[in-house]
């Protein structure tokens, strides 16, 4: 619970004040608003955060909210170090299954909103990042909040380890917030932020969402979105089992 503090009472001061008794009163309610503030836990970046569509806020409530990624079991304890994760998604003689574990764990859990192109050359500083190069990043346009991303900035997608068909069921959509992307080669910009190579850049990850599939008959994907909440969670089964 929160104290609260003591206020100013308005019949200790001698009525001729009026001047004073005005401002005390303006001090009490400004307190009171400060007090109402902390206790509903509100920040300023909750209020700069811009949508890309009116509806697109509601639609953060159809996540489950926490502070770590599915990839972990939800533990904010992590299994392995950043090289290790990016050893194992450049190696090319491994599975695209493992590949594709890898780099979503490597992203979901060492890569947080709000990184700045120092902060990922920082994480990526000892990695093996020429996964990403395997890869397919593309630069993407969305005009409602029915997409993956639902804040304003530069949107991309990026299919993890695409197969001889350029199919992958493993995706990250994210988005890019700052004026360092060239128009004519968007991707190409995005591609070396992911890497960290970017060495002078505005540019910040501000979201990001995971799909990844999920193993077995059943099917079903698991949707990570990743954000100034924290970490969301919703799970959408495969089509054909809801007709059955």
């Amino acid at each position: 619970m929160h104290a609260l503090p003591r206020m100013f009472r308005l019949d200790q001061i001698p009525r001729a004040a009026n001047g004073r008794r005005l401002l005390l009163a303006r001090a009490n309610c400004i307190l009171l608003c400060l007090i109402a503030l902390s206790l509903t836990g509100c920040r300023t970046d909750r209020r700069l955060v811009g949508y890309v569509a009116p509806q697109a806020r509601e639609q953060e409530s159809e996540y489950y909210w926490g502070r770590a990624t599915f990839l972990n079991q939800n533990s904010t304890v992590g299994s392995g170090s950043a090289e290790e994760w990016s050893r194992i998604a450049s190696d090319q003689s491994k599975q695209l299954a493992n590949r594709r574990f890898a780099a979503a764990f490597l992203l979901a859990f060492y890569v947080q909103p709000g990184f700045d192109a120092a902060r990922m050359r920082d994480t990526m500083k000892y990695a093996d990042t020429r996964w990403v190069q395997d890869c397919c990043v593309e630069s993407m346009l969305f005009s409602s909040g029915d997409a993956p991303l639902l804040l304003l900035g530069y949107h991309f997608r990026m299919l993890l380890f695409p197969d001889q068909r350029g199919h992958s069921d493993w995706l990250v959509y994210f988005t890019l917030a700052g004026h360092s992307i060239d128009p004519k080669t968007p991707s190409k910009t995005a591609a070396a932020f992911l890497r960290g190579d970017l060495l002078e850049s505005d540019l910040k990850l501000i979201e990001f969402t995971l799909y990844c599939r999920l193993p077995g008959d059943a099917g079903g994907t698991i949707i990570e979105r990743h954000c100034w909440r924290g970490v969301g969670i919703k799970v959408r089964p495969d089509d054909r089992y809801l007709l059955d």
